[in-house]
């Protein structure tokens, strides 16, 4: 159901129309006397000036008022009356952009030939006894401020009336429309003057007066349209590179308020898995909790959907009387014109960009910018859409459906800088499943994938909506939670006990005992880095857990960093621990192993030129860059001295090479900062081999030492270049 217009506002409108016919038919015998082809070409121009609105500011407003103030001095009072109402007329009926009911067009004439009343009597309140075409003199042109500073404030208590019976008056819009209309009268002011100048001369001189403020209003027009597109195409560049729909959608919504002076602007987008709008951005934010979060569904309808499916800008000059727009909620009608521009591209459609205003035909000097923003955010969207959908991909473990390490690395990183920025708790967890080898070899390794996506899925279930769970790799999971210690822990407890109790229906077999070992590591309880905090729970998860018994839970403790485990200056695993991992893992029955074996070229050289302290942080450095190189399997270790080694079990020698490379680039690019401004670059003597078949880690370690020994045999003489 519509609304009309308050039927006060009708009245009032025609009050102001028959008054100021009334008031204007006492001065039409002498309008076209003796100068009626002067009054035809004045009313042809001031209907152009009406028709061509200037901005100043985000108002258009019109630069009429010029004629009337001319013509009250260069002409008789019935021109000045007469000839900004005709031309309002001739505007609404001749020039299509401007079409309103029959009581607006009427109230408009009405309204321009009372405020011109007030403007030739003000005049001649000021300047008694004008003759027409008298040269100009300090009293006309006072009298020609004070008559157009009276039109200006007639014309705004007519309309503010109108706005106030129509119950939309905004006191600050009416204030801002005030001072544009001032400004106007200072603009119009030189070519109302050129008229009275060029009377004398010529009658027909008063009408070509007035011909460069034609041009000028175009030429602002067309100014102020090149300067909104060119903001379009910039805006446009710069979301070019955006890949984020929510910020896609903020920068677009803004610009389009701004651009179109609207009051409301919504980006919707439609839900990919289901018809429904969806409001990605409103602007102001601040009006966001009017639109609900759950969408609009397609069959609820509207002029929007209807957009949408017809891909054709619609605007709704008034929504009272447009049956298309329904409102929802209680408000009843909020805003009274709108544009809907449809969102597509290619063969989709996207959603809409929607623009409100609490006024009537507001949008008809605008709706081109829109578009033309639409097009191009179309396209953004739908690249937006693609390039998600592609990192969706990558981020995820193709066997579990899980994020894999990348992603986790990177979630952990920025939940750490926000655990520091905001003083929180942070726990992260390892959890492993217990002798995973043997449902391989008792069921074979489809068993394994479904047994690692069944628990995947649990943890993923139990973790809660504030976590995040990922495939660690292998048979390792890892479990980013923002609690503290003990909350996290009791978490973790609640996913090993539900896996412990878990069946794993598989080609009609139910695979049950499943036991997993976690450790938990905090910030800042246990670390103030994200690597380091995932070697901690790592470390729980080995020492805590897996070596005490398994199908536990274990929180890191300084003890699980036995010197035996951990070197001292490095950080990093020592040669022993590395013996004890590789033998659990033969037992477990991996028997393909990846050795790298590096050293620091002449690092004794390096010692000597910058000293024992210096070269022992530029080992830790080393150390600790290496550390974050790493990926998921490979174990970094000391060997010794500026000795370093990663193993890497089920490798073959050219993927190994690959890993070789990547640890050497990592470690030979980077900088080391010593005496607080010197940069020292390294270089590193590495050997690498991989070996099958293993049944004792003797054997790979016997292997292992005869890498360092050919290493240091043939090692090169360093190079330290300091920049």
């Amino acid at each position: 159901m519509t609304r009309q217009f308050p039927q006060r506002a009708t009245i009032y409108a025609w009050v102001v129309a028959l008054a100021g016919l009334a008031a204007g038919a006492f001065f039409v015998p002498g309008l076209f006397h003796p100068w009626w082809f002067i009054t035809i070409g004045l009313v042809a121009v001031a209907a152009l000036l009406e028709h061509l609105p200037v901005p100043i500011g985000s108002i258009l407003t019109s630069l009429v008022m010029a004629v009337p103030l001319g013509a009250v001095v260069a002409y008789r009072p019935e021109t000045a009356i007469w000839v900004p109402a005709l031309a309002s007329f001739v505007a609404a009926i001749f020039f299509g952009k401007r079409k309103s009911s029959w009581y607006i067009i009427a109230f408009n004439v009405g309204q321009y030939l009372l405020s011109s009343l007030v403007l030739v009597g003000i005049f001649y309140l000021v300047v008694p006894h004008h003759p027409s075409g008298v040269s100009l003199n300090l009293s006309v042109i006072l009298g020609m401020v004070a008559a157009g500073i009276g039109f200006v404030v007639a014309n705004h208590l007519f309309l503010n009336g109108m706005q106030k019976f129509m119950d939309r008056f905004d006191g600050t819009l009416a204030l801002t429309l005030f001072k544009a209309d001032m400004l106007n009268l200072l603009i119009v002011f030189p070519f109302s003057l050129a008229m009275v100048l060029l009377r004398p001369i010529q009658s027909w001189l008063t009408v070509v007066a007035l011909l460069p403020l034609v041009v000028l209003s175009y030429t602002l027009r067309n100014i102020r349209t090149l300067r909104d597109m060119q903001t379009v195409h910039t805006t446009a560049i710069r979301l070019a590179s955006e890949f984020d729909l929510e910020a896609i959608g903020r920068e677009t919504a803004s610009a389009v308020r701004k651009l179109c002076s609207a009051d409301e602007v919504v980006v919707f987008q439609i839900h990919p898995d289901s018809r429904r709008l969806l409001p990605l951005a409103v602007e102001p934010e601040e009006d966001k909790d009017q639109f609900s979060s759950l969408g609009w569904p397609e069959e609820e309808g509207g002029v929007i959907w209807e957009v949408i499916d017809s891909r054709e800008p619609v605007y709704v000059q008034d929504t009272r009387k447009d049956s298309r727009v329904v409102w929802t909620g209680t408000d009843g009608i909020r805003f009274l014109s709108m544009v809907i521009v449809p969102l597509h591209s290619r063969a989709a459609v996207q959603g809409a960009i929607v623009l409100y205003s609490k006024r009537s035909y507001a949008f008809s000097e605008s709706i081109q910018y829109a578009t033309a923003l639409g097009a191009h955010v179309s396209v953004l969207i739908e690249n937006a859409r693609l390039y998600q959908e592609l990192l969706s991909r990558s981020a995820r473990d193709g066997a579990t459906g899980l994020y894999n390490y990348r992603h986790f690395y990177e979630v952990l990183h920025r939940r750490m800088k926000w655990a520091q920025e905001s003083e929180t708790a942070l726990s992260v967890a390892i959890i492993d499943i217990d002798f995973f080898k043997k449902f391989n070899d008792t069921y074979g390794h489809l068993a394994g994938d479904a047994v690692l996506k069944s628990v995947g899925e649990l943890l993923r279930d139990l973790a809660g909506e504030d976590a995040l769970v990922a495939r660690y790799g292998g048979e390792e999971f890892g479990v980013i939670l923002p609690l503290p210690t003990a909350l996290a822990l009791e978490r973790i407890e609640q996913m090993r006990s539900a896996i412990m109790h878990h069946q794993v229906e598989f080609d009609g077999y139910q695979l049950q005992g499943i036991t997993v070992s976690a450790g938990v590591a905090n910030y800042p309880e246990h670390s103030s880095t994200d690597r380091e905090l995932l070697l901690r729970a790592d470390s729980a998860m080995y020492w805590g857990a897996k070596q005490r018994g398994r199908n536990r839970s274990a929180v890191y403790a300084p003890e699980f960093d036995h010197p035996l485990n951990i070197d001292a200056l490095t950080g990093l695993y020592t040669y022993h621990f590395a013996n004890n991992r590789v033998a659990e893992e033969l037992e477990l029955g991996v028997r393909q192993w990846g050795v790298v074996c590096m050293d620091i070229a002449s690092f004794g050289a390096v010692n000597a030129s910058i000293g024992f302290s210096e070269g022992t942080q530029v080992l830790k450095d080393v150390a600790m860059r290496l550390r974050d190189v790493v990926r998921q399997g490979e174990l970094a270790c000391r060997y010794g001295g500026d000795e370093f080694l990663v193993l890497v079990p089920n490798v073959g020698e050219e993927e190994l090479g690959t890993i070789s490379d990547r640890i050497v680039k990592a470690l030979t690019t980077s900088s080391y900062v010593v005496s607080g401004n010197v940069a020292l670059r390294l270089q590193v003597h590495v050997r690498f081999a991989a070996f099958a078949e293993l049944t004792r880690t003797s054997d790979l370690f016997d292997e292992t030492g005869q890498l360092f020994m050919a290493l240091s045999s043939h090692r090169e003489s360093s190079s330290s270049s300091l920049a």
